[in-house]
C-alpha cells in the first residue's frame, strides 16, 4: 500500500522451488518489482523439506 508506508502487509506465496537458487521465487520477486507498486520489505523462506536439483 504505497499510500500508507507505515502499514506492513503479509503476503503468503506457496510454490515448489529448487534450493539454493530459488528460480521461481526470483521470477516472482522480479515481477513484483517491475509491476506492483511498493517494494517488498523482507522475504522469508520457510520449508518442510527443501527441494534439491536431484528431486
Amino acid at each position: 500500500m504505497p499510500n500508507h508506508p507505515s502499514v506492513l502487509q503479509l503476503y503468503v506465496w506457496q510454490e515448489y522451488d529448487i534450493a539454493p537458487d530459488f528460480p521461481e521465487l526470483r521470477d516472482f520477486l522480479g515481477y513484483w518489482n517491475e509491476t506492483l507498486e511498493g517494494a517488498p520489505h523482507s522475504v522469508r523462506v520457510a520449508h518442510h523439506h527443501l527441494m534439491r536439483p536431484s528431486d
